[in-house]
């Protein structure tokens, strides 16, 4: 439609004209038309009724693939995500977090994987224990086997009895803000011939991922270290990583793979 249009101001064929990098062209002339330039009027056109894909004829189609500058993988629907990133020598890690807010690591039953294929180390921490191996199918359930004790938080309820109370805040509360209200959804219920009702509940997030790597040069006394934590807050990365290094936010820089999703819980920085 937008050669088209294009074609109809010049007065020529439209099987003159070529269209490529939002630009019409006018082969025979070199004349040329950007799409903004004829919008208006191919809106206007009717569109065909049929349409044929390039190549569906036994003519050899010419397709391109369009990618973002810096990463043709996603023009090619191969995008690298975080949780993805693998590099020479990588150590994985898994965690086992404390299930209730606030609470505190008790005990850590670790002898009962000790000297098991893979286990590279068992980390101990305030309310979490993580489990280093040379794999995450190895590290994974590393972590959920030393049936460690967890105190449980003083100030705050574990997450499944804190459900009833969120669904409660959020589905019941009349006072909770509305930010848009349309149609009659009452009504609609109450005129239906069939009602099905189901409620869902999700943890808050994807799995969370984060890379580091330490790289050794000859003639440098310290690493250089890089650690990759897929973020929806960049700036408050790089200054934790500066910050575990004494060092000044302007002088880190992590890469920029995709993370997949975000909902908001990729901003806090662990």
């Amino acid at each position: 439609m937008l050669v088209a249009a294009a074609a109809q101001r010049w007065k020529v064929s439209a099987s003159e004209c070529d269209a490529e990098n939002g630009v019409i062209t006018h082969t025979p002339s070199q004349r040329k038309l950007r799409f903004g330039q004829v919008a208006q009027a191919a809106s206007k056109l009717e569109p065909p009724k049929d349409v044929e894909a390039e190549g569906s004829q036994g003519v050899e189609p010419h397709w391109q693939t369009r990618a973002t500058p810096g990463h043709p993988r996603q023009g090619q629907g191969k995008p690298l995500f975080g949780i993805d990133v693998q590099l020479p020598g990588m150590a994985y890690a898994a965690i086992a977090q404390c299930p209730v807010f606030r609470g505190k690591l008790a005990t850590v039953a670790d002898e009962r994987i000790k000297g098991l294929r893979g286990l590279i180390k068992v980390v101990k921490l305030e309310d979490a224990v993580a489990v280093v191996a040379d794999n995450w199918w190895r590290a994974k359930p590393h972590a959920q086997a030393p049936g460690d004790r967890m105190g449980r938080g003083h100030e705050r309820r574990g997450v499944d009895r804190e459900h009833p109370r969120v669904r409660a805040l959020r589905l019941e509360d009349s006072s909770v803000p509305v930010a848009r209200n349309d149609g009659d959804v009452e009504a609609a219920f109450s005129s239906a011939a069939k009602v099905i009702e189901a409620e869902y509940y999700a943890a808050f997030s994807e799995p969370r991922s984060a890379g580091a790597d330490e790289l050794h040069r000859a003639g440098e006394r310290r690493p250089r270290r890089s650690v990759g934590a897929r973020t929806q807050n960049a700036e408050a990365t790089h200054a934790a990583a500066a910050r575990g290094r004494g060092r000044s936010a302007r002088e880190r820089r992590g890469p920029s793979d995709a993370l997949g999703g975000g909902f908001g819980r990729r901003g806090f920085q662990d």
